[in-house]
């Protein structure tokens, strides 16, 4: 499946249209974008957003450096755009998922990266994943986040890798108080 943006008019466009007649025929989408693009793309109100918060920052043109600004913050999105739930990624510090329900936070893997890159993805993958297959949101949350840990580790043995990212290891992931806020 092919689709040549330029066909689509400026790039900055693209998720804004491809979202508004996902959204017109009951399609949830995801947005995972920066810049003019994520702007622009959430006002066809997608049911899961993913930035940074580089590209959050950008996107409201707020400061947001205290943790306790992060919060309100994806809550406006969901308010004044319609989006269904921010997924907010925070590197070292974990992400935060936020939906009209409620907003919960999970930490970083506590383990030292080989590479980052491809965790956003993979944070977005797994929450994908996990909110299709039905899972509530603290557990798609918890999917998420072992599926970034898990791209983020070594990969010279792939079941110690898994193991690592399930907690199987001695370390229990399965015991990560995640941080409950209301909605």
């Amino acid at each position: 499946f092919y689709i040549d943006i330029r066909a689509l008019g400026k790039y900055e466009d693209f998720y804004a249209k491809v979202g508004a007649v996902a959204r017109a025929n009951n399609v949830p989408w995801a947005l995972d974008a920066s810049g003019a693009a994520l702007r622009r793309g959430i006002e066809a109100g997608p049911a899961l957003i993913k930035p940074n918060l580089r590209e959050l920052r950008d996107m409201t043109g707020e400061v947001l450096d205290r943790d306790g600004d992060l919060l309100p913050c994806c809550q406006n999105l969901i308010r004044r755009h319609g989006v269904g739930m921010v997924l907010l990624s925070l590197g070292s510090g974990g992400a935060l998922l936020v939906s009209a329900e409620g907003a919960w936070r999970a930490p970083a893997a506590n383990v030292e990266p080989v590479s980052t890159v491809g965790a956003g993805d993979s944070l977005l993958a797994g929450m994908v994943f996990a909110l299709a297959e039905g899972r509530a949101a603290p557990d798609a949350l918890r999917l998420a986040i072992q599926n970034a840990r898990a791209e983020s580790m070594p990969k010279d043995n792939i079941e110690r890798a898994i193991k690592k990212a399930q907690g199987s290891d001695g370390e229990s992931f399965d015991n990560v108080s995640y941080e409950g806020y209301g909605p």
